[in-house]
């Protein structure tokens, strides 16, 4: 596969130690939660030959050499670790034109590269924090000199060498040492990976007839499946499985009105929306209505209720630019209520109420700033009561790093939960008086494999749901009364890759 020559002139110095090897930080996959991308090499793969090419194909079965097959393009790439933008460029190829490079810096002197990302603006400053799991870019074919997309990657060592891929301290069995795994690019040889990159992936949770279901979905099976969730917390009962959704849908969003439940299901890279009807007892979903001209991009998408009305809150978390969308009633569509460009990448939007007012709260995990918005009706200031504006009451930082925050009410208080993804350190705040922001309870640890986090409620008690992508094993736990940590009420055992 042909590769670009400037960085060719990259120096390599041999002398990488064992210290570095076990300083190396916890990797995850550059491409988002749930999905499986395959990984192949070959012996000359430029000046970097423990470089990965990683594809985003239809369906293993389907592969041909056709462009339509290649999903690659205008998938997100994630960042691997938290870390600092070294470069985000463009490099002149003369063989295969112009290629987008980003390189970020991370803890004990590694790196990570991350090449032919699609060329638009904005790009990333020099200097920029980014978090594990925040989206740097989109996936394309800048520089690839044809139409194959994907991902060159790699990891570098202290001493600038790019070495053995490894995700989550297991070493990929795709690398340059093994002769076998080269050129496997078209092949159902190739090795395929599932990605456990998952910042504040939540599964769609909602209540009907005293109990809860959840909805999961399977990017790599295409399935998308609903669950009523047993009272004691041992495991859930399947109340129905949509076959062949396809693999491209990002995000998912829920609401309710008169007692009826609706979904929303979003595709980032095709800006696609479809809205269904939920029907009753979790038995299906029923499309009420398919829409292909919808704003590509956004990394975020949540309800927002307020004032009776549902709303989509909509952001991307590169460009800072965000939407407030009003679900019409017959929960067919949306209209853009609200507009504004913001502060770049925010990680965590979660919208709750307190008191009967509406707010958002942003958290940073690059920073470990935390602002919080309240929704305000124009209407109050002498507009016709269909635009909205968001007020900040609360402008503070907390601890950075937090990759999963999820809310969950116990009784009347709201808590707030943060975890992290690459040493299970977790944490519980209240949030009373929004203006005071999060205020700080209980310390505690949780095992690091845990991929999503979902906030649960059965009779009043708050509940935190937490899955593991990769084997599919689950727990849930009940939030103390007084916030000191979390107590595990029961385990199951899930098939592995839902999201």
């Amino acid at each position: 596969m042909p590769y670009f020559k400037p960085l060719m002139a990259l120096a390599l110095i041999c002398t990488s130690t064992a210290v570095a090897a076990q300083n190396r930080p916890v990797f995850k996959h550059p491409f988002p939660c749930g999905q499986s991308w395959d990984a192949s090499t070959y012996d000359t793969h430029g000046p970097d030959p423990d470089s990965l090419d990683f594809t985003y194909w239809r369906d293993r079965s389907e592969k041909a050499v056709t462009e339509r097959e290649n999903l690659t393009n205008g998938q997100y790439i994630l960042s691997s670790a938290a870390g600092e933008v070294v470069r985000d460029d463009i490099v002149a190829d003369d063989e295969n034109g112009q290629v987008r490079r980003i390189r970020i810096a991370h803890a004990n002197g590694w790196d990570t590269t991350y090449l032919h990302v699609m060329i638009e603006p904005p790009f990333l400053e020099p200097g920029r924090k980014i978090a594990m799991g925040e989206v740097i870019g989109r996936a394309g074919r800048s520089g690839t000199g044809f139409a194959n997309d994907h991902i060159h990657y790699n990891q570098r060592n202290p001493d600038n060498e790019a070495v053995r891929v490894q995700f989550d301290g297991v070493n990929a069995a795709t690398h340059n040492g093994d002769q076998s795994t080269w050129d496997l690019f078209l092949s159902d040889q190739a090795e395929r990976m599932g990605s456990a990159n998952c910042t504040g992936h939540s599964f769609i949770r909602w209540r009907d007839g005293g109990a809860n279901y959840i909805l999961r979905y399977s990017p790599n099976t295409r399935r998308v499946r609903i669950t009523r969730m047993d009272a004691d917390g041992t495991g859930g009962t399947n109340t129905w499985t949509g076959e062949d959704w396809g693999r491209s849908w990002t995000h998912y969003a829920h609401w309710s009105r008169d007692g009826t439940h609706y979904l929303l299901q979003y595709s980032a890279p095709r800006g696609r929306a479809q809205f269904f009807r939920i029907e009753a007892n979790g038995a299906g979903l029923t499309l009420l209505e398919d829409t292909r001209t919808w704003t590509q991009r956004w990394t975020t998408i949540k309800r927002v209720n307020h004032a009776g009305n549902n709303y989509l809150f909509a952001y991307n978390s590169i460009t800072g630019y965000h939407q407030i969308l009003r679900i019409d009633d017959n929960n067919r569509s949306a209209a853009v209520t609200w507009v504004n460009d913001d502060i770049r990448g925010w990680t965590h939007i979660l919208p709750f109420d307190q008191d009967g007012e509406q707010y958002v709260l942003y958290y940073k995990a690059a920073s470990g700033r935390v602002i919080i918005r309240q929704l305000v009706d124009e209407s109050r200031d002498g507009f016709d009561g269909t635009e909205l504006r968001l007020d900040t009451v609360y402008d503070g930082t907390r601890r950075a790093g937090w990759t999963h925050m999820t809310l969950a009410r116990d009784g009347g208080t709201l808590f707030m939960l943060g975890f992290r993804a690459n040493n299970g350190q977790a944490r519980l705040w209240e949030i009373d008086a929004p203006a005071d922001g999060p205020i700080g309870q209980g310390r505690f640890q949780l095992d690091r494999k845990w991929d999503i986090i979902t906030a649960m409620r059965e009779g009043g008690q708050a509940r935190i749901f937490l899955y593991g992508i990769d084997r599919g094993d689950g727990a849930v736990m009940d939030v103390d009364n007084d916030g000191s940590g979390l107590t595990e009420l029961a385990t199951f055992d899930w098939q592995g890759g839902w999201r």
